[in-house]
């Protein structure tokens, strides 16, 4: 591929600006989702760029699938994460985290058929593929807000661009 297509990633830190304190929860939380999510921008991002080395359609196809299958494995070796004196909160994530885990695991057989040649004509629109299961992924890791964040913290975490992207508004109890 001419230009590597390459995923953007996620630089901002989390935490608010000094009018409006963020508690440590909301800290700690959003700094391990950007952590985790940008382990995860890394490797779809090694994949696209496996994806832009090679000549063959059928090797394109098995670079994208992968790439899948190591987002798959990152995924897994993240350790679940516990935030001390919240259980509730701690379950949530690791729940988020398995589903993210059981919805790409789901997905790979749909995914291969879909990209299993990939000529250079479509290697945009089949590198698009790696990203949407990567947004799958993030829908399911990212907890909604109303499952951990205090009353009042929407508009501080609204204002922090790294907060904002690794975070959803949403029903507490999925």
């Amino acid at each position: 591929m001419a230009g590597t297509l390459v995923l953007a990633s996620v630089l901002a830190g989390c935490g608010a600006d000094e009018e409006e304190p963020v508690a440590a929860e909301e800290v700690a939380v959003c700094a391990d989702l950007l952590q985790r999510e940008n382990e995860l921008i890394q490797v779809a991002n090694d994949a696209l760029a496996a994806l832009g080395r090679t000549e063959d359609d059928l090797t394109r196809a098995a670079a994208l699938a992968d790439g899948y299958d190591r987002l798959v494995e990152a995924l897994v070796a993240q350790k679940p994460m516990v935030m001390p004196g919240e259980p509730d909160l701690s379950e949530r994530l690791a729940a988020g985290q398995r589903a993210a885990i059981a919805e790409l695991e789901g997905e790979r057989d749909r995914f291969v058929a879909e990209v299993r040649a990939v000529t250079q004509t479509d290697e945009r629109g089949r590198a698009g593929e790696l990203q949407n299961a990567l947004e799958k992924a993030f829908s399911e890791l990212e907890p909604p807000r109303s499952a951990y964040v205090a009353a009042g913290m929407d508009a501080a975490i609204d204002a922090d661009p790294g907060c904002r992207h690794v975070t959803q508004r949403g029903d507490p109890a999925r």
